[in-house]
Formats: C-alpha cells, sequence, structure tokens
C-alpha cells in the first residue's frame, strides 16, 4: 500500500496477491479495487501483506479493526473481526454477511462467517454480486463501534460499573438485530442516570478458587482465581502465564464474566474472546475445542 502523491489516496501495489487472484479469475483484481473504492468514504483502507485486509481507524482505539482479510486461493477470513471488539458488534457483522451467502458463523476458539461451520468462503460469492450489502455490513459495524466507544466513556465519566456496560451492549445488540432505535435511547438514558457498581448475582457468587484442566488422562491443570474486582472486559482473572500457555487459548487471560446464556467467558486484555464455558453440573464449566482439533477444557472449583 503506498499514498498516490498526485491523489492522496491509497493504492495498491502490484504484488504476488494480485498475481494469484488475478490466475484465479481474470476479473477479481477489478473486482476488489471496485469494492475497496466503495469502502474509501466510510475510512476503509486496504493494508496488503501476505493477504489483503480492509481496516479502518477509530479515534480511541491505538490499533486500525481488522474487518477480515483475503488470502491469495480467494477465501475470505472474517476472524479477525472478532478479535478486539465484543460479541454484539462483531456478531450482527457476521450474520449479515452469513446470510448473504446461506452460510453460517463458526465459533469456538475463534469465530468467523464460513460455508459449513468449517471452511471459509470464497470472496466472488460476495463479490459483485453482493458489493452493497457487504459495504452496509462494514458501514454499520463501524457506527456500532464508534457508539459503543462513545457510550462507554460516558458510563466511565459517570463511574458505572461493567454489570451497566454489558446491558449496554445487549441493547446494542438489540438495536442491530430489531432496528428497535426507541429501546435503545431508553436504554442509553437509563444506563446513563443510574447508580453502577455491583455486581450482578450470579458473577458475585463464581469469585474464588478453580481448576482450569485438559479433559483427558493425564492433562495440565492450572489454578486459577476469579476475582471480583472490576477490570477491561469484565472481572479480574488471575493465574500462571506459563501455565495458561501450555493450554493454547491464543492468548493471556485477564478478565472473566457471564454472558446473558449464563457462559463464563474468558477474555484477554483487548477484550478478545479466548474461551467460552458452558455451565455444567456442580458448578462446573466445559468448553468445548473438539472441532479447533484441541483438547477440551473443564473449569471446576478447587478443592
Amino acid at each position: 500500500m503506498f499514498i498516490d502523491a498526485d491523489s492522496g489516496k491509497r493504492r495498491c501495489r502490484p504484488s504476488d496477491f494480485w498475481e494469484a487472484i488475478g490466475r484465479r479469475d481474470p476479473r477479481l483484481p477489478g473486482v476488489l479495487h471496485d469494492f475497496l473504492a466503495a469502502l474509501e468514504s466510510l475510512g476503509v483502507y486496504p493494508d496488503l501483506k501476505a493477504s489483503l485486509n480492509p481496516k479502518a481507524d477509530l479515534p480511541d482505539r491505538s490499533k486500525p479493526i481488522n474487518l477480515g482479510y483475503i488470502t491469495k486461493n480467494g477465501q475470505l477470513w472474517t476472524n479477525p473481526a472478532a478479535w478486539e471488539t465484543p460479541e454484539c458488534v462483531w456478531r450482527p457483522y457476521m450474520e449479515r454477511l452469513a446470510s448473504l451467502i446461506g452460510g453460517t458463523i463458526a465459533t469456538g476458539s475463534t469465530n468467523y462467517v464460513s460455508i459449513d461451520g468449517k471452511s471459509a468462503p470464497r470472496i466472488e460469492q460476495f463479490l459483485p454480486a453482493h458489493q452493497s450489502a457487504f459495504v452496509q455490513a462494514i458501514a454499520d459495524i463501524l457506527h456500532a463501534l464508534a457508539k459503543l466507544e462513545s457510550v462507554e466513556d460516558q458510563l466511565k465519566g459517570k463511574q458505572a460499573g461493567l454489570v451497566e456496560v454489558q446491558e449496554w451492549r445487549i441493547f446494542l445488540a438489540q438495536e442491530h438485530q430489531e432496528g428497535n432505535a426507541m429501546l435503545l435511547r431508553l436504554a442509553l438514558l437509563f444506563l446513563l442516570t443510574s447508580s453502577a457498581g455491583a455486581l450482578a448475582a450470579g458473577e458475585s457468587n463464581l469469585k474464588g478458587a478453580y481448576d482450569l484442566w485438559e479433559d483427558f488422562e493425564g492433562g495440565k491443570v492450572c489454578n486459577i482465581k476469579l476475582d471480583d474486582e472490576q477490570t477491561i472486559g469484565g472481572f479480574v482473572l488471575e493465574g500462571d502465564e506459563d501455565c495458561f500457555s501450555a493450554l493454547k487459548l491464543g492468548g493471556d487471560p485477564y478478565a472473566w464474566f457471564l454472558d446473558s446464556e449464563g457462559q463464563l467467558v474468558v477474555t484477554d486484555a483487548t477484550r478478545k474472546v479466548l474461551a467460552r464455558f458452558a455451565p455444567v453440573e456442580g458448578g462446573a464449566f466445559y468448553f468445548r475445542r473438539t472441532d479447533a482439533a484441541l483438547e477440551s477444557l473443564s473449569l471446576t472449583p478447587a478443592d
């Protein structure tokens, strides 16, 4: 990528990527350039490395938002969109894209649009036939992120707790799914005027020491502590980083919270979801990772 001296616009240099895409279909380079041109007014630019990454810079974020990447074989992988955004933002985006091609969202250790629950779709399934809808989906996710950052800043200014922030995210998801702007305004008014800081009863009850272990004989066991101190993305999670690394979580656990379905969600310091544990009997939780060819994990209260 470079800046054209005459126009001031971002341009992609000729590369192995464009040659490979052109060999796949001679029309694809032109189709992709048209798509990128349509995104330019949204502040989305192409970051061309081994793959083509549409990205956008947002005011309060240190790193750009990666909306997905297109590989040389034409596959579109959307998982980067979920790395640094909450589920209520990335899920409507992926659902919109999946609906365009009759696909689905693959979930687990990573989340992405899929054609069969495993494979990523080809970019020609979206372009050029669904270019307008694709551009609108990107506009919507950027708009949602801007709203979310703005309201979270206001909530922090009011010394609101993370419970209220989670409620806000639920309402934001409803706005995307139902288009209910009035509900959104009422929710925002409630959150900005409420007195905050109390833990949800379920989360408060889960405070304590746990064993996080691989579900097979002789599997790795890590000792962790779920605290009730608020932090970025939820509540403080403590444990040994080297032990966590051996579990191949895709990042360093930093925080935890309960989602609207009662699942215990573990995130890193950037709010990227590393694990989503479903509740099971005896106060334990279970994270199934067989789809990712990894050992599943159990989270059980320490003796």
